[in-house]
């Protein structure tokens, strides 16, 4: 989806509802992002929706904390987007936590488990689900403080790091400006990080 070029249209839902998720498909948005910093659903409830998803045939990612990473992507989720993301080495972390590692020591050091929803509870594990998730999972990071604005250039620059996203409220929150992101130093904080 992210390697199109094209330009993507997607929506934010905190909300627990897979109906939500249908009804993005419907209205013509090119992928939803299922808010789990923010939104109350749990996992099974992500789960759900994550299966409405796949029927309505629309990429689902999965706003979420690190340590949330693998189960997330575990019950089927097409990408993770993670919040706070301020250098390239906690970047590069991030992706071997997506990865499966892969022969002779690349890839990332993702648990392997091929009993998931993502691997069709065993029906299409091994190697092959290796290497599809490896390629298809997208990583999504975060800009959202200062030294992130510092660093840009550099996290967008490590390998498996597939879209940036300024968080502009965070953004100006972390400068002071509570949740006024239009303030002009924090329009030329989102400015130079986009630079």
């Amino acid at each position: 989806m992210f390697r199109s070029g094209k330009r993507l249209r997607s929506i934010f839902s905190g909300l627990p509802s897979p109906a939500i998720v249908e009804m993005c498909a419907y209205a013509g948005f090119d992928f939803i992002i299922i808010d789990n910093e923010h939104g109350s659903a749990g996992l099974e409830t992500t789960e759900n929706m994550l299966r409405a998803a796949r029927a309505s045939d629309l990429p689902c990612v999965v706003r979420c904390l690190p340590h949330d990473i693998a189960r997330t992507l575990d019950i089927g989720a097409s990408g993770v987007k993670i919040p706070m993301v301020n250098t390239a080495a906690q970047a590069a972390d991030l992706v071997r936590q997506v990865k499966y590692p892969l022969p002779g020591g690349a890839g990332g050091g993702r648990g392997s488990a091929f009993s998931s929803r993502a691997a069709g509870y065993g029906a299409f594990g091994g190697p092959a689900h290796t290497q599809r998730s490896n390629d298809g999972v997208a990583l999504i990071v975060m800009i959202e403080t200062l030294e992130g604005v510092a660093n840009a250039a550099a996290i967008a620059s490590v390998p498996g790091v597939d879209a940036v996203f300024i968080g502009p409220n965070d953004l100006a929150h972390s400068m002071g400006y509570e949740n006024r992101w239009n303030e002009p130093p924090v329009q030329a904080a989102i400015e130079q990080a986009l630079k």
